[in-house]
This record gives C-alpha cells, structure tokens and sequence, in this order.
C-alpha cells in the first residue's frame, strides 16, 4: 500500500483553481494544522464533517505488565485518536 504524502496533497491542493501556487498551498496546510492542534490542545474535538470524520482526546488507562520476565509499568496519558465517519467507511470498504 503506498503511502500519500503531505508533498502530493501540497500539490492537490495548488490545483485549485483559486490557489496561486504549491508555496500557498502548503501554507495553508499547514495553518490547518495548527489549528487542529492548537483545538485539540484547549480541550477540543475538531470534526471535519459527516462525511470525513473527527480528532478527539482521551485518557489511556494506566498499564502494567511483563515483557521477557520483567515487570513494568505505563502511566495513564492523553492521546489523539480519530473517529472515522460511517459514509467515508463505506467508501473505503467499497459498498
């Protein structure tokens, strides 16, 4: 599975028609993304509509365990995670 990089949508997005060039565009991904991390850090889910998905927070339990004998330990700590929407889903799975 190949892997699509901040690069090629850098250039998706300086296709359209009101982007002026490839340096615009990266701008502005890259202001989208301060702003989903500057949301995520104050508390906030971001969504990015019902027909994509959302980025939320959340609290990963404390941990412990043993790997090859030997017991450790992994404290509880917040974490992103991303709730993919049921029509991108369905899209993906192909129905």
């Amino acid at each position: 599975m190949a892997k699509f990089t901040k690069i090629q949508l850098v250039e998706e997005i300086s296709l359209y028609e009101t982007i002026e060039s490839k340096a615009e565009a990266g701008r502005i991904l890259d202001h989208i993304k301060s702003i989903i991390k500057r949301e995520l850090l104050a508390g906030n889910d971001v969504a990015l509509g019902q027909d994509f998905g959302e980025f939320y927070v959340t609290t990963q339990a404390a941990r412990s365990g043993e790997v090859n004998g030997v017991p450790y330990t992994s404290p509880a700590k917040q974490v992103v995670k991303f709730s993919v929407s049921a029509p991108l889903k369905t899209l993906v799975a192909g129905n």
